[in-house]
């Protein structure tokens, strides 16, 4: 699919008749929209509220129209006396010249709602229980939260039950997240769980946010390319035809199509359960369409036994295998690695392959990245302080090899922007356990700009070193903002998006209301690109699909814009909420500026989340779309 046909799909969307869809989203907003719309509506009228819906929604379709938005240079193409008269949201938007996406890609295997029919009797028999005894343990252990461990449920999980248990979880408290399968014997169970679905039930695709928006922007003509550590045939088959990876050679780095796989390389790969929303799984039911995935190490044949980490300075210092014989290390970072008689060699690159790397790219967007991945970063023994350790000389110090990885990765960061380019971080989420310090330490000062699903923010901003305070009385979104706040103050960020189901947060250090406009615009248009290339990863037949899609925005978005307004100039004291002009103001820009010299502006987005064709797998949505809006955004 080039690009030109894209385009014109997003035009024929724009294009469609959708009178009878926003008038079902009024329905829902009055209807359904909570005490904040009722007081607007009394105070303003119903006729404020038709209103309010139809801009946002021209401006929408206007963000979705190829003759106004997308290709770099339009803008001076314009003729003089035109420039710079229309609306901001009529503006062409120009992508950022060259972009980089590291460290993920995987190949999700997804399974339908029929194959998740047949998840609790199979998990059933091999538990030994009833499926009703499966179904009150499994419904247990999801309200406690802890898998068969005593650990997370929403980070690891052990057995059959867990994964029962994770699912009964996520359908009640979406987004889902990844939980890590944490035992050899269930990684066997469910690749034999796989192997027994009917055809049809199972399919292939492209998931991990950075190689799937590599892929997008490629299509969009962004110079826009990948890194990943790993990258087997069956990963480089299901990439479009435009994106570029980044290989790294010994002293050299080379681009090749994303489509040409490396040689021997392992695949990286998950297991994706996704649902419709209303699907019922042992009489819970979806609160909106989703998917659980349950990652996995990287898995091929493996020529060796052993593990050597060669960092940039120093000697190098041994790791353990993977338990599984058949699973390889990932490690995120720009890493090269080789095989030599029974050993597996992995190198960070150097600070001037990392410099280099940084000059051919304006942004860096990385992801894959959480305060785990920095926790050991400070791990050292005593003697290795005083260089007096004799483990360390044979490099089988335990506690320093941990964290030697999480050190090499800072320093490539440090690189990077010691290059010239922008660093965006596409941020997980942590354990209750966890700290933030170690991130916050890791990146303070170095990284700009920042992705997260509310979800995440939510967990954390309720880290014991780091549990944020938010007004007990106000809306669930103005509470967000408030840990969005706190979190891009704590991270030292100028800029944070947090992707949500109702509305996206877009926070911009004293941004300025082009800036706001910029990043609203950017937002509108990267929700109907990431939609369509949702579809064309899942469905052949994509486009006769696509066209169909009316461009209508969630009522559940308005009516948190709403209460996120009044809240705003509420706790501000900027008058009457409804009848003040800031209120009116913000809800019809949907940005506020910061109230401080140092403060956050914040943009308030409504979503488009249509109802999509059964069988469509949207992982990896949220992350996708705050990669592309960030291309977009001007920052």
């Amino acid at each position: 699919m080039v690009l030109t046909d894209k385009l014109r799909i997003l035009r024929l969307i724009s294009e469609q008749p959708f009178e009878e869809q926003e008038a079902e989203v009024l329905r829902r907003l009055c209807q359904e929209g909570g005490l904040y719309t009722e007081r607007l509506i009394e105070r303003l009228g119903l006729s404020q509220i038709v209103l309010l819906l139809s801009q946002w929604h021209a401006r929408f379709r206007k963000s979705l129209s190829p003759s106004t938005t997308l290709r770099a240079g339009a803008h001076d193409e314009a003729p003089s006396e035109t420039r710079g008269k229309a609306p901001p949201w009529e503006r062409s938007l120009e992508p950022r010249p060259a972009v980089l996406c590291a460290f993920t890609s995987v190949l999700d295997r997804v399974v339908d709602q029929a194959g998740l029919d047949r998840l609790l009797p199979w998990a059933a028999e091999v538990m030994g229980l009833s499926p009703d005894e499966l179904l009150d343990q499994a419904t247990r252990r999801a309200g406690s939260g802890r898998n068969s461990q005593g650990g997370n449920l929403s980070t690891l999980v052990y057995d059959p039950l867990d994964v029962v248990a994770a699912l009964l979880y996520f359908l009640r408290h979406p987004p889902a997240l990844k939980p890590v399968i944490g035992s050899l014997t269930l990684r066997h169970q469910l690749e034999a769980f796989l192997a027994e679905l009917p055809s049809g039930q199972l399919r292939h695709v492209l998931g991990g946010a950075s190689a799937v928006a590599a892929d997008i922007l490629a299509e969009l003509e962004v110079e826009a390319s990948f890194y990943t550590m790993y990258h087997s045939p069956a990963q480089a088959r299901r990439h479009g035809p435009l994106a570029r990876r980044l290989d790294l050679g010994p002293g050299q780095i080379t681009h090749r199509l994303a489509q040409r796989a490396g040689t021997y390389h392992p695949t990286a790969s998950s297991i994706a359960f996704v649902y419709q929303a209303g699907f019922t799984l042992g009489g819970v039911q979806a609160v909106q369409a989703d998917g659980v995935i349950f990652r996995r190490a990287p898995r091929g044949e493996r020529p060796w036994d052993r593990i050597w980490l060669h960092p940039v300075r120093g000697q190098p210092v041994a790791l353990p295998a993977p338990e599984a014989g058949d699973e390889w290390l990932w490690l995120p970072g720009f890493v090269r690695w080789w095989v030599e008689g029974s050993t597996l060699h992995l190198a960070f690159a150097g600070e001037e392959t990392v410099r280099h790397i940084a000059s051919d790219h304006h942004y860096l967007i990385l992801s894959g990245l959480s305060p785990a991945t920095f926790a050991s970063r400070e791990g050292a023994c005593p003697e290795c302080n005083e260089g007096a350790c004799p483990e360390c000389n044979e490099g089988a110090c335990p506690e320093c090899n941990e964290g030697l990885a999480a050190r090499e990765l800072v320093a490539q960061m440090h690189s990077l922007v010691e290059g010239g380019a922008t660093l965006h971080l596409e941020l997980g989420g942590a354990a209750p356990e966890e700290t933030i310090a170690p991130l916050a330490e890791a990146i303070g000062g170095l990284v700009p700009s920042a992705g997260i699903n509310d979800n995440e923010l939510a967990l954390l901003t309720h880290l014991s070193d780091f549990c944020v305070p938010v007004s007990p009385h106000r809306s669930a979104v103005f509470q967000r903002y408030q840990r969005g706040v706190a979190l891009a103050q704590r991270l030292g960020l100028q800029r944070l998006y947090v992707h949500g189901n109702d509305v996206d947060l877009i926070l911009r250090r004293n941004g300025s209301p082009e800036d706001m406009r910029q990043e609203i615009e950017a937002d509108l248009f990267a929700k109907g690109v990431v939609v369509l290339a949702i579809l064309q990863r899942s469905l052949e037949d994509w486009p006769s699909h696509a066209i169909q899609l009316a461009p209508v925005l969630l009522w559940k978005g308005f009516q948190a814009l709403i209460a996120f307004a009044w809240d705003l100039v509420d706790q501000r004291g900027q008058g009457q909420a409804a009848g003040s002009s800031p209120f009116k103001e913000l809800v019809e820009s949907g940005y506020a500026l910061a109230d401080s010299a140092e403060g956050y502006a914040v943009a308030v987005v409504p979503v488009m989340w249509p109802t999509l064709p059964p069988g469509v797998y949207p992982g990896g949505a949220g992350d996708i779309c705050s990669s592309v809006s960030l291309v977009y955004a001007g920052f």
